[in-house]
């Protein structure tokens, strides 16, 4: 195990950089900015420092000439957008070990820092110590370092094979051993199989290693690897193109025994998704995986946890639904949703800059919908934006708006345990959509959401937020500031544009005494103006 130190600004790269090598048993330590970094390199014992090249306060390749000239000789990796020779010769010439260019895959990554390590700890054996491999064959599962994994009937079988045996088989033998009742399937097949068994159980595997299969996983075409008296017609060559998907710590993991994960869906600065079969009823979800180095950060559990308590309150079509609440075999807490597939409404306004004002009167009124609801049950969402409205289907035709993400939710009428998650002066949310009282940390209610779902309708309308600031803090400022948002209707039917100047000013006043109290009164003056807009025939326009 080494102790490495990532500097990062990106706090979700760093973060899956970290649970990566973490997985790989290092100790991790991350911070993004450059501020501290050369105290934190110059007095920390690191075996390996992966430091950014672009960081606020301090630039990375400043501290890399910093602890150089402090005589620090800690293996330092530098990763960077800057590709050209030049920015290459710099940082070498300024003392870095490595340069790695993003975009990267964790695979190059992997490879880099494994090299570096063997530098900086020369007295450890690069041969890893390996557990066994347990297999559970009524289940097909197997299971090593204590971490179960799914596997496909073949895959079980060629694993089981390879453990049974002391010398593997030739790669054509195993084909027809393996696939004998599979004509079709070839040493193509073969050596697809193999890539996934490492993915899931890891590429220090020594059944799996190249050796054991000669000439089958070399990258050139495998005709070229044979010769002309053993190669066979029903072998056909392999795609040299044919790209190994970067090693994945979670992938083929099973979550409680019942949810194997089997694709990133996303990620964030706390966790990941991925999309997952549940094993017992053969059914597609999603999964929310909280990061293992968050499960020290208490706030952070809770707050995972009120998100699986708070919507499993909640019971409605456009609300997505939580089915389950557990922890990972590393202690890491997780929830399981139904998988949606569509984008989000912030995916659409990126494309498409902004929505007609019926459209996206239509796309508020089911958000609002899903949040009537919830205030029904005593539940203020607290975060609602673009990005956590999912839109499933096609927008222009039929479609449906899912509301996600209630981890910042909370109970209207607090009790103690609920208490727990927020406290009168903690700010959470996402400023452009925050209302005053969210952002001056008084207790928040219903009438936020109005505020937040405001800005959303502004937004899709216009095509920019109501308050936009230089940075979150001036973003804060212009929220809590008595100044009303500009802009201008264009409407020929006089009725219809002051219904909609009505619902934009009424969901967005500053004061609560003059914002929409519930959100069935807000949705019964959006559902006018579209009944309206439909009725008169006419077009409207909105702009700042």
């Amino acid at each position: 195990m080494a102790n490495i130190l990532i500097v990062e600004d990106r706090i979700d790269l760093a973060n899956l950089v970290r649970s990566f090598l973490e997985f790989e048993d290092h100790s991790v330590d991350a911070i993004h900015s450059g501020g501290t970094a050369i105290d934190r390199i110059t007095g920390g014992d690191y075996h390996l420092v992966i430091l950014d090249w672009d960081l606020p306060e301090v630039a990375g390749i400043e501290i890399l000439k910093s602890v150089r000239a402090k005589g620090i000789s800690t293996p330092i990796l530098m990763l960077t957008g800057k590709n050209t020779i030049e920015n290459k010769e710099q940082g070498f010439d300024e003392g870095a070990d490595d340069y790695l260019t993003k975009p990267f895959d964790m695979k190059e990554l992997a490879m880099r820092v494994k090299a570096l390590l063997r530098r900086s700890l020369p007295k450890v054996s690069e041969k890893r110590v390996e557990e066994a491999i347990t297999l559970i064959p009524d289940r097909l599962r197997a299971v090593k370092h204590g971490k179960p994994v799914a596997l496909t009937q073949k895959e079980f079988e060629l694993l089981e094979l390879l453990l049974k045996e002391s010398k593997p088989p030739a790669p054509a033998d195993l084909v027809k051993r393996i696939w004998a009742d599979d004509a079709t399937s070839n040493l193509e097949t073969l050596r697809t199989t193999i890539k996934r068994l490492r993915k899931k159980l890891g590429h220090d595997t020594s059944q799996l290693k190249d050796e054991n299969f000669p000439g089958l996983m070399d990258e050139k075409p495998l005709a070229v690897a044979q010769t002309a008296e053993n190669s066979d017609a029903s072998f056909p060559s392999i795609d040299q193109s044919e790209d190994e998907d970067s090693f994945d710590p979670y992938l083929g993991t099973i979550l409680d025994d019942k949810y194997e994960l089997l694709e990133l869906i996303g990620g964030g600065g706390t966790g990941v998704v991925y999309k997952a079969n549940h094993c017992l009823l053969n059914s597609t979800v999603a999964v929310k995986l909280l990061f293992p180095h968050m499960t020290s950060k208490q706030a952070m559990v809770r707050r995972f946890q009120q998100e699986a308590k708070a919507t499993a309150m909640l019971s409605h079509p456009n609300i997505l639904k939580v089915s389950d609440f557990g922890t990972g075999d590393q202690g890491q807490p997780f929830l399981v949703m139904e998988y949606l597939q569509g984008e989000s409404l912030a995916d659409l306004l990126d494309e498409n800059e902004y929505l007609s004002p019926g459209l996206a009167a239509n796309v508020v009124l089911q958000a609002g919908a899903g949040l009537h609801h919830a205030h029904s049950k005593g539940v203020v969402h607290r975060d609602i934006k673009p990005s956590n409205l999912m839109i499933i289907g096609n927008i222009y035709e039929k479609f449906s708006v899912k509301i996600v993400d209630f981890g910042l939710a909370r109970a209207n009428r607090p009790d103690e345990e609920w208490a727990k998650i927020t406290v009168t002066g903690d700010v959470f949310g996402s400023p452009l959509y925050m209302s005053p009282e969210q952002c001056r940390g008084e207790h928040v209610d219903q009438q936020a959401d109005i505020y937040s779902l405001g800005c959303v309708l502004f937004e899709a309308m216009i095509g920019e937020p109501p308050f936009v600031g230089k940075d979150p803090v001036d973003t804060i400022l212009k929220q809590v500031s008595p100044a009303l948002p500009t802009f201008q209707i264009t409407c020929e039917n006089q009725k219809v544009a002051d219904q909609l100047e009505k619902v934009l000013l009424r969901s967005l006043a500053k004061s609560k005494e003059h914002r929409y109290a519930t959100m069935a009164h807000f949705l019964e003056d959006l559902l006018q103006f579209r009944e309206l807009l439909a009725k008169e025939g006419v077009s409207v326009s909105i702009c700042r």
